[in-house]
């Protein structure tokens, strides 16, 4: 085999013994392209010549992002070419522009996925698009290169500092090349299967370049798809019948935590001889997990071999000898601290390190100490080495490069100890932390440390060390503190959270040592190393790790994560953001908590790290696709608070939540509701229809939609709605209306209209009784699709005269208080599903602010044409069965729904004041929105759970005291499970574990979009009023979720109970990412010398004198009025509690005037009156 001379000549010589060998990229959806050696080397060449076209001068270094394997090789193989020198960077625009910077901005490669990254640097960066570069001429001959040119910059993991890019020369990389060869017997035989990324040193070199010099099959695996489903990785070996693997650490723990067991026994990995385990230190525990967890799949034990290596070093550094199978080493702790290998027994005093194997051929390695000088056999000290491979330095960082490149030999910031020429890593140098494969320095941690409020002067000191049952890092603080007080414990745990933070990793412990406690040279530099020893042998006491902050052993005070630390509502969300931010390479300050995962720079091999990390802190087994799924900070925290085992989020203990910022009487009361509803026209028959279960959902009757051919053509299928009988329906007369406009304006706005005015009426404030007050409309309102309608109606096109004002959503509120001379705000809002409670949180501030007396607040959905149900067919949000499973395991969609309703608001020391009847009170509102999630539509838990808190803190409730949810449960598999996660860590776990109610009313009349929120509204306030809570159907079998979360959704009828007042809360939220949440109370007990029951509006609190009395009725039609003395007699009856002198008296001062009127007199016989007058067969004191 020729020898090549740079980097350039493996991709040519490759081609010229092989050109048919193949690179097989797997694409996230399956399937598979195929690229020979010889397409790979054209297809380059093209690139190169692109390069050369636009101008780009050889030497220049040159940031590649690509989002493909099949993009990434011409892209870097077209640089090599051209000579230029590739940088493979991860696509985030944030770890780009440091590099970019340092590399003096330079023009930026990239593929179609990555380009608007380029839009995120500073003006004036240029994009060299990967599909230009591609249409270059092929170069005659390609640039020509020296061995000791840089043949590529690899920029490592890094640490808290600027970025280091290592400069590999072509010598060095060829050399490195070899030594894999060699030490892994790597042939064109071989087929290695990879889905590490190529910013990796182990994807670049190990799976790509190694390969490529051997000549051996490349399938690669996009580092996403593996990140989703772990499996592939196996499936593909299995499929492709892989020899060669690599992986890290985590990868190991990845696949022993998500691969299935059933999976692996029907795959063959017999043919994998080879699986290269480096990149981070390596867990005995997870090693022997994972040689178990692969039997089932013939993977021979003595495949897996641990490495050892690192960028500055190319790669490769140590391979132990093939064949044999790797076992831990077993040796003596405290013979290991103090600085001597003595193998040991398993036990207590042991700890377990793998061996890493011999140099690489050409490489050295020895151990010295301190001082430099070498040490012997066994002995730990710094890990040193040289080779061939041994990159030039740091780009651009001849200080840095010299203190880490000195006399020909690399100081690798490890330390281990040599075993019969064999190299074992016991751990990092004391001033670097080694954590998950990345690397951070104890001196930028201590700086954090010493900014900590509360901490007395000096110096602290910051160490890690390896837990000896998990392999797993800690990281230990110690502070000075000579006489910590009792408050210490707060301070503490306040440095432990910055350290989190700051350094990215759950475990950080934080000691505070009498200050002549630090262990120093005689020239007064800090021994970290003695701390971290005397840490690790229990020096510092066994209560050392006490919480309670008193004092421990040697005078030590510790603040130890809290057990529950990681389930905390707010702790939570930073626990996840430490990980990003360690796993990102980015300060966790600049994480925000809606960014995207992907937006920052997450990659398949991030995003594993993110998982492995978050499982060992939260006890979990976290699906494939979590960060597909909760992209964000704030959504995985969510998900995390969802299916985290033991306590639950915390909450404010009784008296703890903020006192509302309108004082104790400062609430509103709700004094009058009206609806429509499928099969309930009233609060009283919409009652009857939630407590006897009643399901209103039915087949979309043809006339309602198809009437045309293309309807009935375009709607094979069933429809399921659940819909008004006459939607269209309206008492124009009553209104002053006429004719023609009224069949000009939306029958959402004619249906909101008499809501409004009954609602008003119900209250009491629809006659006389409202003067002088200003009364405001907040309406919830969307597009029902009526213009559409008259559209199809004309003949000729020509719009009706008043179609315009009588379509707009944005006048239905103020049409409200143009018909009834109402001078409060009239407000439409429009914030999707959650628009009715939006609506009620701006009425309940307008009232609280004085800017109106009483507010009607309300909300119409009709689906008038067939459109709205097809887009929601075709976006797939509908149950195909007509069923609204809201929580249930088989939730399948939702069921449109039409209806709507209107309550009056009053603020409630008025209420009381003038007599009104209270029939639930709104302790408080609150309102947020996701911000930036996955997308506009994809719901945020974090943000859900927020508003929810911020909804107690205005009511100034505990969360504790709710013992039912009216959630907005769409019966979507997607939104119930995020839902549940919310409501699990919003709400405390109630006392003896037992659970909170939940319900949606959406499984009773289906989702009536924006004005989805009164119908939950009004089942609240009557279910508060009945003090019974009603079933919520088709949720059997019950979602997963719901145990956990602390919910149990009501099953069938029952009474309401509670210790203190029943208190409700009510969710809603918008697609668009608009939630809202509302707090209900039952209405307070009357005040001594009230009357005891329940008397009709504006009579509670005047005794009636014994009758006769006057009943005064008027309406603007006569069968208007003949429709009011029914509803008038059905009520009576049932409300057989009510004073006659009462109704009478309500009768004539709330109610409007008209045109046909009626008098009767009643003694003690107004029931019946009323029932004979229904009857046709009873006299009145007068009519007209």
């Amino acid at each position: 085999m020729k020898h090549p001379m740079t980097l350039l000549d493996v991709l040519l010589d490759a081609v010229r013994e092989a050109p048919g060998q193949i690179v097989v990229h797997v694409r996230g959806d399956g399937s598979e392209l195929t690229v020979t050696l010889r397409e790979l080397l054209d297809d380059s060449l093209r690139v190169a010549g692109g390069f050369r076209e636009a101008g780009v001068a050889p030497g220049t270094c040159v940031p590649l992002l690509a989002d493909r394997s099949e993009d990434f090789q011409p892209m870097f193989w077209g640089a090599v070419a051209a000579g230029l020198v590739p940088v493979p960077l991860a696509a985030d625009a944030r770890r780009v522009l440091p590099v970019w910077e340092h590399l003096g901005r330079p023009p930026v490669v990239v593929d179609a996925s990555t380009a608007p990254l380029v839009d995120e640097l500073p003006e004036g960066a240029r994009a060299l698009a990967l599909d230009a570069l591609r249409e270059g001429p092929a170069p005659r001959e390609p640039a020509p290169g020296g061995r000791d040119d840089v043949a590529f910059l690899q920029f490592s993991s890094g640490s808290t500092g600027a970025p280091k890019g290592v400069e590999v020369t072509h010598r060095a990389v060829l050399a490195n090349l070899e030594q894999i060869r060699a030490a892994s017997a790597l042939s064109a035989d071989d087929v290695v299967v990879s889905w590490m990324p190529y910013f990796h040193d182990m994807g670049l070199i190990g799976t790509h370049l190694a390969p490529l010099a051997a000549r051996a099959r490349q399938v690669k695996i996009g580092p996403l798809s593996f990140a989703k489903r772990p499996r592939l990785w196996f499936e593909v070996a299995d499929r492709h019948r892989a020899t060669v693997l690599s992986a890290a650490n985590f990868a190991l723990a990845l696949a022993v935590r998500r691969v299935p067991d059933d999976v692996l026994a029907r795959l063959d990995l017999s043919a994998v001889r080879l699986l290269l385990v480096g990149a981070e230190p390596i867990a005995p525990a997870v090693w022997r997990s994972f040689a178990a967890k692969m039997r089932p799949a013939g993977l021979d034990p003595a495949a897996a071999q641990p490495v050892y290596g690192l960028a500055e070093a190319t790669l490769a550094v140590t391979f132990p000898p093939p064949g044999e199978v790797a076992e831990p080493l077993v040796l003596d702790r405290a013979s290991l601290s103090d600085g001597t290998a003595v193998e040991a027994e398993p036990g207590v005093g042991a700890v377990e390190l793998m061996d890493v194997g011999r140099p690489v051929a050409g490489c050295a390695v020895r151990i010295v100490d301190d001082e430099g000088d070498v040490l012997g056999d066994r002995r730990v000290g710094h890990i040193l080495v040289r080779g061939p491979q041994l990159a030039r330095g740091y780009h651009g960082l001849p200080g840095v490069s010299a203190e880490t490149f000195t006399e020909g030999w690399l100081r690798t910031g490890d330390l281990g100890f040599l075993r019969d020429g064999r190299l074992c890593v016991t751990g990092r140098h004391k001033d670097v932390l080694f954590l998950n494969g990345r690397t951070f320095h104890a001196t930028d941690l201590e700086e954090v440390v010493a900014a900590t409020p509360g901490l007395p002067p000096g110096a602290p000191a910051v160490v890690g060390s390896t837990d000896p049952v998990t392999g797993t890092e800690r990281v230990v603080v110690f502070v000075p503190w000579a006489r910590p007080p009792r408050e210490a414990a707060e301070v503490l745990e306040h440095v432990a959270a910055r350290v989190r933070e700051a350094l990215f990793h759950d475990d950080v412990r934080v000691l505070a040592l009498p200050p002549g406690a630090f262990p120093r040279t005689t020239s007064g530099k800090l021994q970290r190393r003695r701390l971290r020893e005397r840490f690790e042998a229990g020096a510092f006491g066994a209560d050392a790790f006490a919480t309670g902050g008193q004092p421990a052993g040697d005078g030590a005070l510790s603040a130890e994560p809290r057990a529950d630390a990681p389930r905390a509502r707010a702790q939570t969300v930073e626990a996840v953001r430490e990980v990003w931010a360690r796993v990102l390479e980015r300060p966790a300050e600049s994480i925000g908590s809606h960014e995207p995962f992907g937006s920052l720079g997450g990659t398949s091999l991030k995003a594993m790290e993110v998982l492995v990390a978050l499982e060992d802190s939260f006890g979990v087994t976290l699906p494939p696709a979590v960060i597909r799924d909760h992209g964000t900070v704030a959504a995985l925290a969510g998900h995390l608070l969802a299916v985290a085992p033991g306590p639950s989020a915390s909450a404010p203990e009784a008296g703890e939540a903020g006192e509302s910022p309108e004082g104790g009487e400062a609430v509103a009361a709700v004094i009058g509701m009206a609806c429509r509803f499928p099969g309930a026209d009233t609060p009283e028959a919409f009652w009857d229809l939630l407590i006897d279960g009643h399901d209103a959902v039915a087949p979309v009757p043809y006339g309602r939609w198809y009437d045309d051919a293309r309807d009935r053509q375009a709607a094979p299928r069933k429809r399921w709605a659940a819909l008004l009988e006459d939607p269209a329906a309206f008492d124009a007369d009553c209104f002053g209306i006429g004719e023609d406009e009224a069949r000009a304006i939306d029958p959402q706005a004619r249906l909101f209209l008499e809501l409004a005015h009954e609602a008003l009426e119900r209250a009491g404030y629809a006659g006389p009784r409202r003067r002088g007050r200003r009364i405001g409309v907040f309406a919830a309102v969307g597009d029902s699709g009526y213009r559409e309608v008259l559209d199809r109606a004309s003949a000729d096109g020509t719009p009706l005269p008043a179609s315009l004002t009588g379509n707009l959503p944005a006048l239905i509120a103020a049409r409200v208080s143009q018909s009834l001379d109402l001078d409060g705000p009239a407000l439409a809002v429009d914030t999707a599903c959650s628009s009715g409670l939006v609506a009620l949180h701006l009425a309940r501030r307008s009232l609280l602010d004085g800017e109106c007396d009483l507010a009607v607040v309300g909300g119409v959905n009709l689906h008038l044409t067939s459109t709205p149900h097809r887009l929601l067919e075709d976006a797939q949000a509908l149950s195909p069965n007509g069923r609204s499973r809201a929580f249930s395991a088989d939730a399948d969609g939702f069921v449109p729904g039409e209806g709507g309703a209107a309550v009056v608001l009053t603020r409630l020391d008025a209420a009381r004041s003038s007599d009104d009847q209270v029939l639930a009170v709104v302790r408080g509102t609150a309102v947020n929105n996701d911000g930036r999630s996955m997308s506009l539509m994809a719901p945020n838990p974090l943000r859900q759970r927020e508003v929810i808190t911020r909804a107690y803190e205005a009511a100034g409730v505990d969360p504790a005291s709710v013992t039912y949810v009216e959630a907005h449960g769409t019966g979507t598999a997607v939104g119930d499970p995020i839902e549940l996660r919310s409501l699990a860590h919003a709400f405390p776990v109630r006392p003896g574990g037992e659970p909170r109610l939940l319900g949606s009313v959406k499984t009773n009349i289906g989702h009536l979009l924006n004005a989805a929120a009164l119908p939950a509204l009004v089942k609240v306030v009557l279910a508060l009023v009945h003090r019974r809570l009603p079933p919520s159907l088709h949720h059997a079998p019950p979602a997963p979720g719901l145990a956990p979360a602390g919910f149990s959704v009501v099953a069938e009828a029952r009474d309401w109970t509670s210790a203190g007042s029943l208190v409700a809360g009510i969710n809603a939220f918008g697609f668009g990412g608009t939630n809202a949440h509302a707090v209900l109370e039952e209405a307070p007990a009357l005040s001594p010398g009230a009357a005891s029951d329940s008397p009709s509006p504006g009579a509670a609190g005047e005794a009636a004198a014994e009758g006769p009395h006057l009943l005064t009725l008027s309406a603007r039609s006569a069968d208007a009025l003949r429709g009011a003395v029914s509803r008038l007699a059905t009520h009576l009856e049932s409300r057989p509690e009510l004073r006659e002198g009462d109704v009478c008296r309500t009768a004539s001062t709330s109610r409007d005037e008209g045109p046909h009127r009626l008098a009767a007199i009643a003694d003690g016989d107004l029931r019946a009156r009323l029932t004979a007058l229904v009857a046709g067969t009873g006299g009145a004191g007068g009519a007209g």
